[in-house]
């Protein structure tokens, strides 16, 4: 057995995605198109998302429409101008401490839109140096942040950018954010 946490990390989300009815896991991409899809966008995957997509499914579907996007997906997205890649993520380590901070202190009840400290930490734009690996609806998405301080971790944006918590599907308020694999599994638990 392996003690690479990347290869227990998949290993639960496999099990995961298992539990989970009406998914149609694509199938995994191979090495030569992990690789021309990064030559494109000039930007190594993170080890976890490249684990995933080469072992486990490049993308996933649900009602004939993606959920996590699989490379071809990736690439449209980029292709039409959501930021690029390669460019260094606008928010690094103190940004999502102070976030994650006045994400904890709101009140029970208060709107995350309507929170100036939020409000001033933001940025405008597309964002860049992330890859949307999700569209939640509307202008709402889970993105892969691919470079600077917070590569690897997950990030909502859309009309508020915040670090992606485990909180943000449950009632409770915190600060535990989320990687590639460990959103992905409390993604998978929540659908299923």
């Amino acid at each position: 057995m392996s003690s690479d946490p990347i290869d227990h990390a998949v290993s639960r989300v496999r099990a995961a995605l298992r539990a989970c009815e009406d998914l149609e896991l694509r199938p995994p991409a191979t090495e030569a198109a992990v690789a021309a899809f990064e030559q494109r966008i000039g930007v190594r995957l993170p080890a976890s998302l490249r684990t995933f997509v080469l072992g486990v499914a490049d993308g996933i579907w649900t009602d004939d429409e993606p959920w996590l996007y699989g490379l071809d997906d990736l690439a449209l997205e980029v292709g039409n101008g959501h930021g690029d890649p390669a460019r260094p993520f606008a928010y690094g380590d103190a940004e999502a401490s102070a976030m994650l901070a006045a994400l904890a202190e709101l009140p029970d009840g208060a709107g995350v839109l309507d929170d100036s400290r939020l409000a001033a930490l933001q940025q405008h734009g597309d964002p860049h140096g992330c890859l949307t690996i999700a569209n939640h609806g509307g202008n709402d998405f889970s993105v892969l942040v691919v470079t600077g301080e917070q590569a690897g971790w997950v990030w909502r944006t859309g009309e508020l950018d915040v670090p992606e918590t485990r909180e943000l599907y449950s009632a409770a308020r915190g600060a535990t954010p989320l990687d590639f694999l460990s959103w992905l599994e409390v993604w998978a638990e929540e659908f299923g």
